[in-house]
């Protein structure tokens, strides 16, 4: 239940429907807050059972890393921007699975460390994207390009938002990422970490290439192209601070120490 909740692979088919159709700031909450609800939950509950049966560790850990490599391949197969964005969520959600699964300290702490970066870079995505449908009711990839002359703010936010869930330095996904990885080797699951490491290039594959189609590539749709422009500051000022938790957080990860160390040492009993 929890799983389906999460969405977490083979229970996720519900996610890219609900999140794609749902409106911008409902699915930048669903993403960013909701299913990450589902993953305390499962940790909380799963975990009562982990010091004794170390194989349910080993399961997590599988269905974590399953999660993230269907949920980045299906985030190629996209050309509807929301879509894409709700398998990466599906994807991401491995990533917190994976690192739960270890059940180490250092694997809690990447897990709920990730939960806040994803919640950050994944709101600031959407919130670029129902920026894009409010100017262009329009989010297929075969339809646009080229708005990064018309709406260059939005543009930068989404490439930010894009490299974070990423995990590419030196935004706040990688630092994430890394605890996790670093959890796997700790572990001495090499094979988990490889994939994770080869799942996030295929994340930048997907998003980096809606982002170029988007922004900066030719104008596909000459009605849709000209009818852009900017969105009021109003809706700017959400991305301004998103934008800076994800670099805030990527070069200064032990300014919330205190607060991860407290959630990885309460999920695991002490």
């Amino acid at each position: 239940g929890f799983g389906t909740k999460a969405g977490i692979a083979p229970f996720h088919p519900w996610l890219p429907d609900a999140h794609a159709e749902a409106p911008g700031p409902v699915s930048a909450l669903l993403s960013g807050v909701m299913i990450k609800m589902a993953a305390y939950a499962l940790a909380r509950t799963v975990g009562i059972f982990m010091p004794a049966f170390d194989v349910l560790g080993l399961f997590i850990v599988i269905m974590g890393v399953f999660t993230m490599l269907l949920g980045a391949v299906m985030c190629l197969a996209q050309n509807d921007l929301k879509r894409l964005l709700a398998y990466s969520s599906v994807s991401q959600m491995g990533y917190i699975m994976m690192g739960l699964g270890f059940w180490t300290y250092l694997g809690a702490y990447g897990a709920v460390f990730h939960i806040i970066n994803h919640g950050l870079a994944k709101t600031l995505l959407f919130l670029a994207v129902w920026s894009v449908m409010c100017r262009t009711t329009c989010r297929t990839l075969h339809r646009l390009g080229g708005l990064a002359a018309k709406m260059p703010i939005t543009a930068a936010c989404f490439f930010i938002g894009a490299f974070a869930i990423s995990g590419m330095p030196p935004f706040n996904g990688f630092m994430s990422k890394l605890t996790i990885f670093l959890a796997g080797a700790e572990k001495g699951l090499w094979w988990a970490v490889l994939i994770g490491v080869f799942t996030s290039l295929l994340t930048m594959v997907a998003v980096v290439k809606a982002g170029y189609l988007t922004f900066w590539g030719q104008p596909r749709d000459r009605e849709v192209f000209e009818g852009a422009r900017e969105v009021p500051a109003s809706m700017l000022i959400p991305f301004a601070v998103l934008s800076f938790g994800c670099i805030y957080l990527g070069i200064w990860p032990q300014s919330i120490y205190n607060l991860l160390d407290r959630a990885a040492t309460s999920l695991l009993g002490g």
